[in-house]
């Protein structure tokens, strides 16, 4: 009875740490959430302060907690249907936007849609100076819209990869296996090829491949 006694304070002085500690992380956590929806009222500009809260928040609080405040109190990401994980896709996205170069920089903000989807098609423009240009041309500019960003995006992707032209005899065989072995089959025989005697460069073959990759990357987009 008198060791029971005994650890009574010791009890006491736990209970209280971990209420002290539960009220720090509530009063954290409100802030945060404060930040977070004032940031979202703003353009551009608050698309990119919101990242930076996601960010700071992630990297205070404890494991778990980031994704239940994510869910719960921003309403801003989803519960997987029959598990514990969550779908934070839009919060990452921010995220992703407030650690982008370009995106983040203030100079830049005037120029650009206040969307976070379609910051998002933008970043995906390569290389980063090409984004670049398209932003001081006037191509890119806040009344653009996603499914725009989306053409830009595909359109300098066509650019900087044009369909290299091969000898017919390689691309008529690349056709054969392209129907026959799907595009495992294709890669793997073109390295086989390049070990074999009495053929073309190796460099050739490389150029094979790439025309392999888009062939097929063609092909299942028109399935």
């Amino acid at each position: 009875m008198l060791d029971r006694m005994s650890l009574g304070p010791d009890l006491d002085e736990s209970r209280s740490s971990r209420k002290t500690s539960n009220h720090q992380n509530q009063r954290k956590l409100s802030i945060f959430t404060a930040r977070f929806r004032n940031a979202l009222k703003k353009s551009v500009e608050g698309i990119i302060e919101a990242g930076r809260v996601l960010i700071e928040a992630k990297s205070e609080l404890e494991h778990g907690q980031f994704s239940d405040w994510v869910v719960q109190e921003l309403r801003f990401g989803t519960r997987k249907e029959g598990s514990r994980e969550s779908d934070l896709r839009k919060a990452d996205m921010l995220m992703f936007l407030a650690r982008n170069d370009v995106i983040s920089n203030p100079c830049h903000w005037h120029d650009f849609p206040p969307s976070p989807r379609t910051l998002w098609e933008l970043t995906q423009i390569r290389p980063k100076q090409r984004l670049l240009e398209l932003i001081a041309n006037g191509t890119i500019n806040p009344g653009m819209t996603r499914e725009e960003a989306v053409a830009l995006r595909q359109k300098n992707s066509q650019q900087r990869s044009p369909t290299p032209k091969l000898k017919r005899e390689i691309a008529a065989l690349l056709e054969v296996c392209i129907a026959l072995g799907g595009g495992d089959g294709v890669l793997a025989h073109i390295r086989e090829l390049k070990d074999v005697d009495n053929l073309p460069p190796a460099k050739e073959f490389d150029r094979a491949a790439r025309w392999a990759r888009q062939k097929l990357a063609q092909r299942r987009h028109s399935e």
